[in-house]
């Protein structure tokens, strides 16, 4: 990995959702080896020292946001979680501070994603100088997944987020570059209890 890092940009972690997939409780407060889940999504995004990190909660607010405390992130409360994805983006995108380069878009249930893969994103949004593209998303033996970075231009349009659609919308409509990289993490999202099993084995 390079010494690069991220100050140039902010990171969005979404960690609003009602786990409804789980037999029980909050994945994000679930253990993973001696730490819960969400700990472990922040821990390669803080390492590379973006500008900002906020993290949306919703569910289990005070849980999560007590878990938070130690860390170096700034949470903001989603009211209307419930109602999905795309109401958690626009209440983190309209926390981003401007004047910065692009913004990260990352899920909190998915935890192990390499720092090295935020870079090579940067390093691809660096690279299109002519800014033929807005967007940036990895991908792994054919699969999308996790962080998105959105070019700062693309704020306006996240902030205006409703509902359950997420960026998908916004992805469709702007130029979005694929950036292959060597984390089969990116896709590994934790939703059910299966799911959790198999990141508790990953991290042994």
């Amino acid at each position: 990995m390079s010494d690069r890092d991220l100050s140039a940009f902010a990171v969005i972690v979404l960690a609003a959702g009602s786990s409804t997939r789980m037999m029980q409780g909050n994945k994000l407060t679930q253990l993973v080896g001696t730490r819960p889940m969400v700990c472990h999504a922040l821990d390669t995004v803080t390492v590379l020292r973006p500008a900002e990190v906020i993290v949306v909660t919703g569910y289990e607010r005070s849980h999560v946001e007590e878990l938070l405390r130690d860390q170096p992130v700034k949470p903001v409360f989603n009211p209307e979680h419930k109602q999905g994805m795309g109401s958690s983006l626009a209440v983190g995108a309209k926390a981003v501070r401007c004047g910065l380069a692009g913004v990260f878009v990352h899920l909190a249930d998915v935890p192990f994603v390499a720092a090295e893969t935020y870079l090579q994103l940067a390093n691809a949004m660096d690279e299109d100088s002519a800014a033929n593209y807005q967007i940036f998303a990895p991908v792994f033996a054919g699969l999308r997944g996790h962080p998105v970075l959105f070019r700062s231009a693309v704020l306006p349009a996240l902030r205006q987020l409703s509902g359950d659609i997420g960026a998908r919308a916004l992805i469709k409509e702007n130029a979005c570059k694929v950036v292959t990289v060597d984390d089969r993490f990116i896709a590994s999202d934790v939703d059910t209890e299966e799911d959790l099993r198999q990141a508790r084995r990953a991290f042994e």
